[in-house]
């Protein structure tokens, strides 16, 4: 818990550092609306980029923490799950039949 509460502060506290840069920029800016609009773009693309790594990198972690403590039930057949007795052959799929007639067809033109 620890963790979490001091990665989302990290987060927040270094957005509202962008932001307050920001904000100093477009004050010392001025009348120059051609500086504003490069300050503006670069500061909201940082704070999306730290806050979506934030969250992606928490979404992974809190998976991955789930998967581990989540014991796996057993398969149809016991842990190693279920047993291939036969491959199928082409003629007992359609679909190739199917693929090979057009193939056939084909040549014949």
């Amino acid at each position: 818990m620890t963790r979490s509460v001091t990665g989302l502060l990290a987060v927040i506290s270094s957005d509202v550092a962008i932001v307050v840069a920001g904000i100093w920029g477009i004050t010392k800016a001025g009348d120059k609306a051609q500086q504003v609009v490069p300050l503006l773009t670069s500061a909201f693309t940082a704070v999306t980029a730290i806050t979506t790594a934030y969250f992606g990198i928490r979404a992974v972690a809190n998976t991955a923490k789930q998967a581990i403590e989540t014991p796996k039930p057993p398969g149809p057949q016991g842990e190693r799950g279920p047993k291939v007795t036969q491959v199928p052959r082409v003629s007992q799929v359609p679909r190739a039949r199917q693929a090979a007639s057009h193939i056939r067809l084909m040549r014949v033109r």
